[in-house]
């Protein structure tokens, strides 16, 4: 889980050098917009992972069985998920507008862009 969000934040951090050349300030802002959420994704994650298994005390019991509502890990699942998305897309959708200011003819660019959503 951890990892994952380094990875992020690692390519938010590319992003960055990426917009130095022709930095404005809407990117910074955005930028900044991107690193709260990450920081409040993250945060979200890992609060409903621990908070699921209730008491506290259950959640790195094995023997005996800490019971289904420690095990399932229903909404650390959806949380991770959601977040995942969300953030996917923001990281996705950040270079474009720098992507669609460019002078690059369209016939440049569009044939790679099949494969720069793919990846998403």
């Amino acid at each position: 889980m951890c990892s994952l969000w380094a990875l992020k934040y690692s390519a938010s951090l590319f992003l960055r050098k990426l917009t130095m050349q022709f930095w404005e300030k809407s990117h910074k802002k955005w930028l900044r917009f991107l690193h709260i959420v990450l920081g409040v994704t993250f945060f979200a994650v890992v609060v409903s992972d621990l908070v699921e298994c209730q008491p506290f005390s259950n959640y790195w019991q094995v023997v005996p069985d800490p019971g289904a509502k420690c095990r399932q890990g229903y909404g650390q699942l959806l949380t991770m998920g959601v977040a995942n998305i969300v953030t996917d897309v923001i990281l996705v959708v950040f270079p474009l507008p720098m992507l669609w200011k460019s002078r690059l003819p369209t016939k440049r660019y569009a044939p790679q862009s099949p494969e720069y959503f793919e990846n998403m």
